[in-house]
């Protein structure tokens, strides 16, 4: 279920990873029966901002069965907390390109890596 509005982290990430990475991303990606807050299709990247609902045990064991089926399809899961996001950007989009990088190379070049 797609949501028709944006945490404050989500538009701080947002406008962040618009300005510093260079991969194309979605943002409100749906895949399969989930809703994934940004995701980099070519290269398998997910990246959730989770709020304090996450913390509770009935979700945090939903995120991590949903985490769990999406690296089974190849996927690598980023999670960070609305805090992270807020006090710590910079870094948060370092992780995140850095990855995406990684992955986009292996993509590319795999068998020369």
């Amino acid at each position: 279920m797609s949501r028709k509005f944006f945490t404050t982290a989500e538009r701080v990430l947002l406008v962040r990873m618009f300005q510093d990475i260079e991969h194309p991303f979605c943002v409100q990606h749906r895949e399969g029966e989930y809703c994934i807050d940004f995701a980099f299709l070519n290269e398998k990247v997910a990246i959730e901002v989770d709020g304090p609902v996450v913390s509770h045990p009935k979700q945090f064991q939903k995120v991590c069965e949903r985490d769990a089926n999406l690296h089974n399809d190849s996927w690598k899961v980023f999670r960070f907390t609305d805090s992270e996001v807020i006090h710590n950007v910079e870094s948060v989009v370092e992780k995140i390109k850095n990855e995406v990088d990684w992955r986009h190379l292996e993509k590319e070049y795999g068998e020369l890596l």
